[in-house]
């Protein structure tokens, strides 16, 4: 976490190609709306939210981190947004960690809190996370480049047989998440026919770990895998194939990226390194600023857009720019 919140990487990371200026919404010059109307309060995993935004993983397992969860959950709650921990595995092993994981639901009483775990955590595991973090979802993120470019990273990825346990035993819904690398419709459209309901796509653009990783190795030699991943948008269109729920995260630093999510039929949209770098460098009353404006003008550009409740979103006109086009195309012909 420290190399994600230097300085020097995280402007590095944000001056990178936005990815999202390939699809442009078409504004109404006549919306018909009012902001004092909007009302975008969504249902998720039996709870419901101000608006359809979260605070996605990012810490755990430390007395900074306790900290940063204790604050973040703080925001969460004051605005009625949801919030999921980083990993909570580490509760397998250390189990004394347990604290910097409950603060989570001890500041967000009534709000919705997501665990998240690796793929190779058992089914009784999982259900002990659930319980100290009175949790209710589990994100199971999947992260192959990831541990492919860290150093002590896992080799094995052989993990849909404890995934479909976990989905069929969990006493809570289970969201398979990218970290950053975004579902091609291949394996989108696999975990639709195992049952699963719900996905984290998770596209590049935002945190990037292969750098992260790649940063920690002497030789820097997995630099060419840095840009590896589909962005939130391709996997956005990947997921619009098929009938799964699906929320998006990664490179989303702006209410009109979230607009734009959203518009593709995302049913949350997640935040996380934009949010902890305003926590980390400037504190908490500039995080609060930043996330109230957030939603403020989430909420006005509804308006400005024509959409005054999120059955609306799917309505807004959208205009593709040739690489994205020339994406969606050669999903339809060649992907399938």
């Amino acid at each position: 976490m420290s190399i994600c919140l230097s300085l020097k990487f995280f402007y590095k990371e944000t001056q990178e190609q936005d990815k999202f200026k390939e699809l442009s919404l078409i504004r109404p010059t006549l919306p018909e709306t009012k902001v004092n109307n909007v009302n975008l309060e969504t249902d998720l995993f039996n709870r419901t939210l101000s608006v359809p935004l979260y605070i996605n993983a990012m810490s755990g397992g430390s007395n900074r981190s306790a900290k940063i969860n204790q604050q973040l959950a703080q925001l969460a709650n004051e605005f009625n947004i949801g919030i999921a921990s980083g990993s909570a595995s580490i509760l397998v092993k250390e189990p004394e960690q347990e604290s910097s994981f409950s603060i989570i639901r001890q500041e967000n009483p009534n709000g919705l809190v997501m665990a998240n775990i690796n793929p190779f955590v058992s089914v009784e595991d999982a259900n002990h996370i659930v319980s100290v973090m009175q949790a209710d979802a589990v994100q199971v993120h999947v992260n192959v480049v990831q541990e492919i470019v860290m150093p002590e990273g896992d080799r094995d990825f052989v993990w849909l047989e404890n995934l479909r346990q976990l989905q069929g035993d969990l006493s809570v819904p289970v969201i398979i998440k990218e970290v950053g690398f975004g579902f091609d419709l291949a394996t989108l459209s696999l975990l639709e026919k195992e049952g699963f309901k719900t996905v984290d796509l998770s596209g590049s653009g935002g945190t990037n770990f292969a750098k992260i990783e790649n940063f920690r190795r002497s030789e820097h030699d997995y630099s060419y895998l840095s840009d590896i991943g589909l962005s939130t948008l391709q996997s956005l269109i990947n997921a619009n194939e098929t009938n799964l729920n699906y929320l998006a995260s990664g490179g989303i630093k702006t209410p009109l990226d979230a607009l734009k999510c959203l518009s593709l039929g995302a049913k949350a949209v997640g935040i996380s390194g934009i949010l902890l770098h305003q926590l980390e460098r400037h504190g908490y009353e500039e995080a609060r600023h930043f996330l109230q404006t957030f939603i403020t003008h989430l909420k006005e550009l509804s308006a400005v857009y024509g959409v005054e409740s999120p059955v609306q979103f799917s309505t807004i006109n959208k205009y593709y720019h040739l690489e994205l086009e020339n994406y969606r195309q050669q999903l339809r012909h060649d992907f399938r």
